[in-house]
């Protein structure tokens, strides 16, 4: 399959109509039908149920759509990173972060800082999930990531630099009544159905929770979600509480609500953001980087 075919197809998905998207692509109605028609032979399923005027997505072709929108737009990243350094900027650097983080406030401002002084230099940005942006480092995606000081785990190949201490405490759906209070209370929240996050996907933020538990000697029903989009979703949904903390994209949705926990009161890890990168990593635009925080 080639990244043309991938235009073709994302095209005639966003259009639903052959004549539209082939206009759309400066192409014949003709050449695009036989681009797709080769794409479902290579893969020997039905992208498109066609009619008389129309297209739309078979099963095979949303799952295939979903993924090759975010395929394609990271191959149109790379390409033009790739384009920059050759036209003689000097560089490039890919940046993985938090699904939940927002960049309100100090990376915000560190982001805006570094355009200033580094326009030169090209960012790639992409968010990812705990495991994911770990992996990530390891296999040379990104050259750094910023996310959890408690994320990162044992590696010891990696340094980082903390940005920032972050609030811990919960998001809560706007429509639980307990969502009336100004702080979180474990105790108080105990009868609470509470979301964790997989083991799978981060051992100490999934396990932590229960050693709290464990302290304070309450046994509340638990959920477990697959990663933090899933966790926010169910919390939104009215189907529990989950812990956060204050730069979460939770706590800026009017549907939830976030609880801090008072400033007396811990529970077993305070969260620090941390900008974290490979020390082998020879990427001159990462020192810049680094220096902005």
């Amino acid at each position: 399959m080639t990244t043309q075919q991938m235009n073709y197809f994302l095209t005639l998905a966003k259009f639903s109509n052959y004549t539209k998207a082939s206009n759309e692509l400066g192409i014949s109605v003709s050449t695009l039908s036989r681009q797709i028609l080769a794409m479902e032979e290579e893969l020997n399923v039905q992208l498109f149920q066609r009619d008389n005027k129309n297209v739309s997505l078979t099963r095979c072709g949303h799952y295939m759509h979903q993924e090759l929108q975010r395929i394609y737009c990271q191959y149109q990243t790379m390409a033009e990173n790739v384009r920059n350094i050759y036209q003689g900027y000097n560089g490039a650097l890919s940046i993985g972060i938090l699904d939940d983080i927002t960049l309100n406030g100090k990376l915000q401002e560190g982001f805006e800082r570094f355009k200033r002084k580094h326009s030169d230099i090209t960012l790639s940005l992409e968010r990812g999930s705990y495991r994911g942006l770990i992996d990530g480092l390891v296999n040379g995606k990104y050259d750094c990531i910023i996310s959890f000081l408690f994320a990162l785990g044992e590696y010891d190949f990696l340094k980082y630099k903390i940005i920032e201490k972050i609030t811990e405490g919960i998001i809560i759906s706007s429509k639980n009544p307990l969502s009336k209070y100004d702080y979180f209370d474990l105790y108080e929240f105990r009868n609470q159905t509470f979301i964790l996050l997989d083991n799978t996907e981060n051992s100490y933020i999934a396990n932590e929770p229960l050693a709290a538990f464990k302290k304070y000697n309450i046994h509340p029903k638990i959920l477990y979600a697959p990663n933090l989009d899933a966790a926010l979703l169910m919390v939104e949904a009215g189907m529990g509480i989950a812990f956060s903390y204050g730069k979460s994209v939770g706590s800026y949705n009017p549907s939830m609500k976030f609880l801090p926990i008072r400033e007396n009161e811990r529970m077993t890890f305070s969260p620090k953001l941390v900008l974290a990168w490979d020390e082998k990593n020879d990427n001159a635009a990462l020192q810049a980087w680094s220096e902005t925080f």
